[in-house]
């Protein structure tokens, strides 16, 4: 990776990139999605699901899907304290309020659907954009309308979505910025903007160097810091651009990071001895505690932007 040492920049980008006839390549390898057992996968569905649908509740007073807002009240505050399950959760909702009746989100870069079946228990009505076949296979399994392609190539209606999210996809692709911009038509005006996506300024980077995880050569092509990204929305046409970092991640990648650093190479499938995952929960608390989301120094970066 090389890096942009103008204070008000900071991006990180690969250097020699990979062609985006060769990109494809790197993922032939790539972590699979669905792969969990089914009674697993609708196990974990159910209990995400619901502690969402509580939060929701609790969080804007209101019911939403069978819970009534007395009880998002009274149980929400019960996984807010949880910081480590609310993180994530907070992801799977997409970062999202419950939607008035009819909302319609696109959520790019779906994966197997996970997310935007949960945002479909919370009211909203959901559409995914993904590129690999076999997550598309796994969503639309699902009962979920996906579509296969890249998100140009899928013809979405102009100013047809109230929200359009996506998670870990902006490192992905060589234009960011024209993805950007196909977002930003395909919202309502008043429409909101959530992309989620690695942090160039994460307080992990320095610690790992080149063993960090979300440098993930050679599929992450360039990393944003919150200056820079909000920038970047901003040219894309978006408004009210902020940028936050959160600490969801920072077990998992603890654990992947140490590994890339003893092993050269870490698989999705090795979930680490129980010293890894305790030295990765420990760094999160660490992390928590010493409140570096605030001061953007999170493992990621959460973009908000309005058209």
């Amino acid at each position: 990776m090389r890096g942009c040492l103008a204070a008000s920049c900071g991006c990180l980008w690969l250097d020699p990139c990979p062609s985006p006839e060769d990109i494809g390549r790197a993922y032939d390898a790539y972590y699979t999605h669905g792969a969990r057992a089914p009674w697993v996968e609708q196990a974990a569905l159910r209990v995400w699901t619901l502690m969402g649908q509580i939060t929701l509740a609790g969080q804007h007073r209101r019911a939403v899907g069978p819970v009534p807002s007395l009880v998002g009240r009274t149980l929400a505050p019960l996984i807010e304290a949880v910081p480590t399950v609310a993180l994530h959760l907070a992801l799977l909702l997409r970062y999202l309020p419950p939607p008035a009746p009819g909302m319609a989100v696109l959520d790019v870069g779906c994966g197997d659907g996970f997310a935007l079946q949960i945002l479909e228990q919370t009211g909203w009505r959901v559409e995914g954009q993904e590129v690999d076949p076999k997550a598309v296979a796994a969503a639309t399994a699902r009962g979920l309308r996906v579509r296969q392609g890249r998100l140009e190539d899928c013809h979405f209606a102009e100013n047809s979505f109230d929200a359009v999210t996506s998670s870990h996809v902006l490192e992905h692709v060589h234009e960011p910025e024209a993805m950007l911009r196909t977002m930003h038509r395909l919202l309502k005006p008043g429409g909101t903007l959530v992309a989620v996506t690695p942090n160039a300024r994460s307080a992990n980077l320095p610690r790992f160097g080149g063993s960090w995880l979300n440098l993930d050569p050679p599929r992450h092509l360039m990393l944003f810091s919150p200056e820079a990204l909000a920038e970047l929305a901003g040219r894309a046409g978006f408004q009210r651009c902020a940028v936050t970092t959160t600490l969801r991640a920072v077990a998992t990648s603890e654990v992947a990071s140490r590994h890339i650093r003893a092993r050269g190479q870490h698989s999705w499938a090795d979930r680490g001895s129980w010293s890894d995952r305790l030295a990765g929960w420990r760094r999160q608390w660490t992390q928590i505690l010493n409140g570096d989301a605030g001061r953007g120094r999170g493992d990621d970066l959460v973009l908000t932007a309005t058209k």
